[in-house]
């Protein structure tokens, strides 16, 4: 059975044409159930692990004029998961990205809506509790005569090397969202 916990502190903050939000959270989710190979296999089996994920959201929205809003975010978190629920050796997890920068604006104009964001998020951790494993029983197999991966080992022949230049974190994420909106005008027979 899935549990978990979450709890969040913050403040919101609206100073005329300024909005400052920050908030800061702490997250538990146990006994999450993960199937380890990427196809079903007959014998094989599931385990379980527990996440904990902390951080902190930091937004500053500036209001410039009544059509043009700007606004810069940043995120500070950290996500980390135990195998086997027993376990109390947390490691990070193979999607955290701790740092998080967004800068956005929009521009309104009669029923058109443009919005443009650019996110920066740094590169996910190479050297994951995914790889890890993998990599330390490869390193720890006895050579095998034939050149091919040991017994239980799923790659090609020269899945060590290529696991050996896994860098610690891969290279940042950035993104650029641009959107276009009109809202339709309402009519004595269509009231949305």
């Amino acid at each position: 059975i899935i549990d978990g916990s979450q709890f969040m502190i913050g403040s919101l903050m609206n100073l005329g044409s300024w909005i400052i939000d920050i908030e800061a959270y702490h997250k538990k989710a146990n006994n999450v159930t993960y199937y380890p190979f990427p196809r079903l296999a007959p014998g094989s089996d599931f385990f379980t692990a527990n996440h904990k994920m902390k951080g902190i959201d930091l937004l500053v929205k500036k209001q410039v004029n009544r059509d043009i809003s700007l606004c810069i975010g940043y995120t500070l978190s950290e996500s980390t998961i135990a195998l086997y629920s027993a376990s109390t050796i947390y490691y990070h997890d193979k999607f955290s990205q701790p740092d998080n920068v967004t800068l956005g604006g929009s521009y309104v104009s009669d029923r058109w809506k443009l919005s443009v964001g650019w996110r920066f998020a740094s590169g996910l951790f190479g050297r994951s509790v995914s790889i890890l494993p993998v990599l330390n029983n490869l390193r720890n197999a006895p050579p095998q005569p034939n050149g091919m991966p040991p017994p239980g080992a799923m790659g090609p022949p020269n899945i060590n090397q290529t696991l050996e230049t896994v860098p610690e974190r891969f290279d940042p994420v950035h993104s650029l969202d641009i959107s276009a909106s009109y809202t339709i005008p309402e009519t004595a027979s269509r009231n949305w």
